[in-house]
């Protein structure tokens, strides 16, 4: 492995969503800045550098169109970027943007979908109020389509772990200690199904992750675990980080072999066979160590990166800690590159067995 760049964030303005293709990478940070940067030109593009609102998701897709979600309140789209001037237009959300709802509402992306939805605030108990609904707003940005799924409840302490476009994973944390882990189906008749309790002396829960039929999470900060969606019930362990895991990405890829049609400009092929698809997990820890798990192979793990030992860094950097921020670190790859933000910057180092087994991100 190697460390390819280094991208560097302001102090106290950390990347919180990062997505790349075979071209470039982008990364949006909690205070709206938006940054493009190129592989082939090795140059730094400010999109954005400061937004209305944070950006929770950027998608950086194969013809390299820009998506970035402003908060809840609009989506970003950027093209031309390798052009002296890029060309910018905003999709606008299908709700009302006020003080109140945006307080109140969470947003999850996946590639060129977003979901919005609203937890209930939390009143205290000494209130009693209504239970409500609110819609849950889902927009496939690529198409101009948005659906409205009525008749959801999120309750105060209720959080979204991950929405793969057709299904919605949260987390709702009951009064007596007990949490419930839910999954809102989107396509279809859109229903809401419980799919496992956790007591309150189970231990933490934390990075849950769809993943087909099964769910991937981390118990107790460190040990990764397999949950079956449809029984609840936990299948196997996965692994053990030695420290405190901060950022955990399931990742889908097409093999390049079985690709046809060398598309010009990712070098890449974009004629893609649907039964060619491998998934992949990533894991990164508190002391710099991130593991690459292939979860097609019965998670076996398949390359452990140690950050502070790459060889590219400076006697200075090899001595940080790079996950001491406590920031909402995000961790992502492409072909032969995974990227993950720190409390420097976001790095992008090359792993050996992405580029041994061929991969393009779907």
């Amino acid at each position: 492995m190697s460390l390819e760049t280094f991208l560097d964030i302001r102090l106290g303005d950390p990347a919180i969503s990062v997505s790349l293709n075979y071209n470039g990478l982008a990364f949006g940070t909690m205070m709206g800045r938006l940054v493009y940067y190129n592989f082939s030109t090795q140059q730094e593009r400010v999109i954005n550098e400061l937004s209305e609102e944070y950006i929770p998701g950027v998608w950086l897709s194969s013809d390299n169109t820009l998506y970035a979600s402003i908060g809840d309140a609009k989506v970003l789209i950027v093209s031309s970027l390798h052009c002296e001037k890029v060309r910018k237009h905003y999709f606008l959300h299908d709700k009302p943007h006020t003080s109140a709802n945006c307080q109140n509402t969470q947003v999850q992306m996946s590639q060129d979908s977003v979901c919005l939805f609203s937890v209930e605030p939390d009143y205290g108990l000494e209130i009693e109020i209504p239970h409500s609904t609110s819609p849950v707003f889902v927009a496939k940005l690529s198409l101009q389509a948005t659906k409205r799924v009525e008749g959801v409840r999120f309750p105060p302490y209720s959080m979204p772990f991950d929405f793969d476009e057709e299904r919605l994973l949260w987390m709702e944390w009951q009064a007596e200690g007990n949490r419930v882990l839910n999954i809102l189906k989107i396509s279809g008749n859109a229903m809401t199904s419980p799919i496992a309790v956790f007591p309150k002396q189970y231990g933490k829960v934390s990075f849950a992750r769809l993943l087909n039929d099964i769910v991937v999470f981390v118990h107790n900060f460190r040990k990764i675990k397999v949950l079956d969606i449809v029984s609840g019930e936990e299948k196997f362990g996965v692994g053990v980080h030695k420290s405190d895991v901060v950022a955990l990405k399931v990742v889908r890829f097409v093999s390049i072999a079985e690709c046809s049609n060398l598309d010009s400009q990712m070098n890449m092929n974009t004629n893609i066979r649907t039964d060619s698809s491998r998934n992949l997990l990533l894991s990164a820890d508190l002391k710099g160590y991130i593991c690459i798990w292939d979860a097609d192979n019965a998670f076996e793990l398949a390359e452990v990166i140690h950050i502070p030992s790459l060889v590219e860094l400076t006697k200075e950097y090899r001595k940080k800690q790079y996950f001491g921020m406590g920031y909402p670190y995000v961790i992502n790859c492409c072909g032969p590159r995974i990227a993950i933000s720190t409390d420097y910057g976001v790095l992008v180092i090359k792993s050996r067995f992405l580029e041994s087994i061929g991969v393009v991100h779907s």
